[in-house]
């Protein structure tokens, strides 16, 4: 089965299905087989059409689960992707976002692979992504990402440092790339 897909549309073999790639709810609806929120589906359509989106929320709102989806959606639709996520510390990079990633990746029959160091890879094993924390590490690693199509997911970067959208505002990232910023919002923040 594997050779005739690969015949028929190497795109599909592979994962990747570009059908999607202007169509975050479709893809969300009919690959990822979830309903979202009116809101969320803003937020998805914002990330696909805006080089940056900034999004205030609250705790417990679904943020985490929502930019897993984006994630799984950017990598499984686009040629030469790469996505970044980050959060305030290492534990949330890889027991939040990184957990929703894995499990939707499953759930949609995904190639792609996750590992515990939170780096994502095609196939071929191929790096296309990657979770980090700025607050545990250099603020500088998420510049200069070579790809043709960057999403970066950044949580509360901008609480954490003064500089932090400045880094990524200023980055060599070409215009296909997307940042999206979730701030909390809410008591203690």
């Amino acid at each position: 089965i594997d050779a005739v897909m690969q015949h028929v549309d190497p795109d599909l073999a592979s994962g990747r299905d570009p059908r999607y790639a202007d169509d975050f709810v479709a893809w969300v609806e009919q690959v990822a087989r979830k309903e979202l929120e009116d809101y969320q589906q803003d937020i998805g359509i914002s990330v696909g059409d805006n080089r940056l989106t900034a999004v205030p929320s609250c705790h417990g709102a679904g943020k985490s689960y929502l930019a897993a989806l984006i994630i799984v959606w950017w990598l499984t639709t686009r040629d030469h992707a790469f996505v970044i996520w980050t959060a305030p510390r290492w534990k949330q990079v890889r027991a939040v976002v990184g957990r929703y990633v894995r499990q939707i990746l499953k759930e949609i029959g995904s190639p792609l692979t996750l590992n515990e160091a939170m780096d994502l890879k095609d196939a071929n094993g191929e790096l296309v992504g990657m979770g980090v924390s700025p607050a545990d590490n250099d603020h500088n690693g998420i510049n200069g990402i070579h790809a043709d199509n960057v999403l970066i997911r950044l949580r509360d970067l901008a609480t954490e440092t003064a500089s932090g959208l400045t880094v990524v505002r200023d980055a060599s990232f070409k215009d296909e790339a997307r940042v999206a910023d979730v701030l909390d919002v809410g008591p203690g923040h």
